[in-house]
């Protein structure tokens, strides 16, 4: 439903096709003019026979899917992208035969999708690779950000947000944990001082707010070099440094890979069971396995409900549990909402 430029609509702004990386003004405004032609596309197939020959190619329908246009016909980009070869060729075989009046041959039907997944079917949409696409085609962000699935860890760890960094450094705060996706990263040798022939780096930290400049200085680049890759989304503990008033930077001091945060932060794992539903001395008793078989360094409480009465217990024959093993295995034996991890 785009037009060529960003347009205003409702509360909302729909982004143009030509601000799409890899479509191009040109083939924009020849998708613009078939859709007045033939109406809103009720498939990826109906677009592409609308379409004059060579108008648009494979990788301006890729860039499309990835950007995300394609949803409102097809929501799993991973299926189109799979099918995107096969669709192009029948559908061109198609608009030929409509071209050249033979199109009953195929008995067109405009809300048919002709894309389908390769034999063995396709991985189901993984949400870190939609992101990117469209980070990658449209400049930021569309559907959510990378750093969604994290928030509520985040929040029980005090984490600030970037754009909230001036308010925190305003208030006397001298340092901040800070979550982000790193980008711009540039190293360099430092020329002089006691730290000569040392290096240093330097990127940006971003989050669903904002982004912030990072100075990692060399005692604590060594420590921490190898986490430090462009696109890496980390837990960043810092000194704020505030060069004027109006500007804020971190210092790094530590950093922590997000992936499995939740496990290795959290000072506890709670497993709640109403004893009424869950008192069954066959589950009890796989419960008691599963804690045994699944022994790590996480502390472990037991949370009892009864009619009437809340009881919170600490075991004192298991010491600690692994809880990313021990999770499923707890949802699997008593459905999901009995867990919960304790920071």
């Amino acid at each position: 439903a785009s037009r060529v430029a960003f347009t205003v609509e409702g509360e909302a702004i729909r982004v143009g096709l030509g601000a799409v990386k890899g479509v191009g003004e040109a083939a924009s405004q020849a998708i613009v003019q078939a859709r007045l032609e033939a109406g809103r596309f009720g498939s990826m197939s109906q677009f592409v026979r609308a379409l004059p020959e060579r108008t648009v190619n494979r990788k301006v329908l890729e860039c499309l899917v990835r950007a995300g246009a394609f949803d409102g016909v097809h929501p799993n980009r991973t299926d189109l992208l799979a099918g995107l070869d096969r669709l192009i060729e029948q559908a061109t075989r198609q608009r030929q035969a409509l071209e050249s009046g033979q199109g009953f041959l195929f008995a067109l039907d405009p809300d048919q999708e002709v894309a389908t997944p390769p034999s063995g079917g396709v991985a189901p949409e993984n949400r870190d690779e939609m992101l990117r696409g469209e980070r990658e085609t449209l400049g930021f962000y569309l559907s959510g950000h990378p750093l969604d699935r994290w928030e509520r860890v985040l929040r029980d760890l005090h984490a600030v947000k970037v754009a909230d960094l001036k308010g925190h450094a305003g208030k006397g705060a001298e340092s901040a944990v800070v979550a982000g996706l790193v980008s711009g990263l540039k190293t360099r040798p430092i020329k002089d001082g006691r730290n000569k022939g040392r290096r240093m780096t330097s990127f940006m930290l971003e989050d669903q707010t904002s982004s912030v400049r990072v100075v990692a200085f060399a005692d604590a680049f060594e420590r921490v070099e190898k986490l430090l890759v462009d696109g890496a989304a980390l837990l960043v503990t810092a000194a704020l440094r505030s060069p004027d008033p109006d500007h804020v930077e971190l210092g790094l001091e530590e950093v922590v890979p997000l992936e499995g945060i939740e496990y290795r932060k959290a000072s506890a794992l709670r497993i709640e069971l109403d004893v009424s539903r869950h008192g069954a001395q066959e589950q009890l008793d796989r419960l008691h396995e599963l804690l045994l078989s699944h022994e790590g360094r996480t502390s472990l409480r037991l949370r009892l409900l009864g009619p009437g009465w809340l009881a919170d217990v600490l075991p004192s024959r298991v010491l600690g549990v692994d809880p990313d093993g021990l999770i499923p295995e707890i949802d699997s034996l008593f459905g999901q909402g009995h867990v919960e991890l304790l920071f």
